[in-house]
């Protein structure tokens, strides 16, 4: 159990060092709340709220700025099926208001999950295509893999603590022009129930990886996770 917190509290500082020795900086906080519900044996409907709020940015030496700001607020409708052991398909649409404008979003993803003795590896195939008045559209592919291990044990039970980790690479095309951007997120969940999980920890986003100047984004996760 050591060793897991170990690794969790490194990444984090790794992070944070990347953080304080970069310019183009946003630090925010990403509360989230997931719920799902089993509409049958195979079949799954996922809703889910996500608010986006900056509190500090460095844009250039001297030049920064300190204000709560709500930049958008997500909300998703996803319907998945199961269709062979630890995979899935999924397809909905996400909607996002931010300060004067709204954007919508649809999805489709792929999902592969592989259960081994003593941890879970699961990875995600999505691509979506934004749509915004007066704007092109956005196409995305997003990969994630998320590797998920239990402190306390062989498994993930109610009243104990597991260590959650996503590496993502998402590639966007928009206005004839493409960029990819990575993200991390160290996360450190207790299982309350089977019904309900906490998660939190650190979203960390490089939005600009194929350009010399990055924007490195650092948020607060904060996610709940209900089954009904």
């Amino acid at each position: 159990m050591n060793t897991n917190f170990k690794l969790g509290i490194s990444t984090l500082f790794l992070l944070l060092g990347n953080s304080i020795l970069s310019q183009n900086k946003t630090f925010g906080g990403l509360p989230q709340l997931n719920i799902n519900k089993i509409l049958s044996e195979k079949w799954r409907l996922n809703l889910k709220i996500e608010s986006r709020n900056k509190f500090y940015e460095s844009i250039k030496e001297f030049e920064n700025s300190i204000k709560f700001q709500n930049l958008n607020t997500d909300y998703s409708i996803i319907f998945s099926k199961r269709i062979g052991l630890g995979t899935s398909v999924a397809g909905g649409l996400l909607f996002r208001s931010g300060d004067k404008y709204f954007k919508n979003r649809y999805i489709q993803q792929l999902t592969l999950v592989n259960q081994y003795a003593f941890f879970r590896i699961a990875q995600r195939f999505l691509v979506d295509q934004t749509i915004n008045v007066n704007s092109p559209i956005e196409i995305r592919f997003r990969y994630r893999m998320t590797f998920e291990l239990p402190l306390n044990g062989r498994s993930i039970d109610s009243k104990e603590w597991y260590l959650k980790l996503n590496n993502e690479f998402l590639n966007f095309y928009e206005n004839k022009k493409y960029n990819l951007e990575f993200r991390s997120s160290p996360l450190l969940g207790f299982k309350f129930s089977d019904q309900n999980k906490l998660e939190f920890g650190l979203d960390y986003r490089n939005k600009s990886v194929l350009y010399r100047i990055s924007k490195h984004q650092f948020w607060l996760s904060l996610n709940w996770f209900i089954i009904l």
